[in-house]
């Protein structure tokens, strides 16, 4: 938790896998708040699209661990537009678990 004047907040740090240099440079010059090094774009290029999507997963956990290690980041926001198939195997490699299922039995917490 990160605190200022009082206030504190925890952080939901939003990561997301890249599928091709394209998809890349296009995140960075349109999508306001994203940052995109120039090294990311460079890193995502030469690849045919089955290796560049591979190579985009790996740059994903690798943001992913580098934020999850800032103080007051308490949980990642996987954002997977249009690729929601690669969840799993980002949760599993990144070692984050399923919620629990919740029943009728279970009680809630007001």
């Amino acid at each position: 938790m990160i605190g200022n004047e009082g206030y504190e907040a925890h952080i939901l740090a939003g990561v997301r896998p890249i599928r091709s240099a394209a998809g890349a440079q296009f995140m960075k010059d349109n999508v306001a708040g994203m940052d995109v090094p120039d090294e990311i774009v460079a890193r995502m290029k030469g690849f045919d699209k089955e290796q560049a999507a591979a190579e985009g997963v790996e740059i994903c956990l690798e943001v992913a661990e580098e934020v999850r290690a800032i103080e007051g980041v308490r949980g990642l926001h996987m954002m997977t537009v249009s690729w929601s198939s690669i969840l799993p195997e980002l949760v599993n490699r990144l070692g984050l678990y399923r919620r629990p299922d919740v029943t009728e039995e279970d009680p809630v917490v007001a």
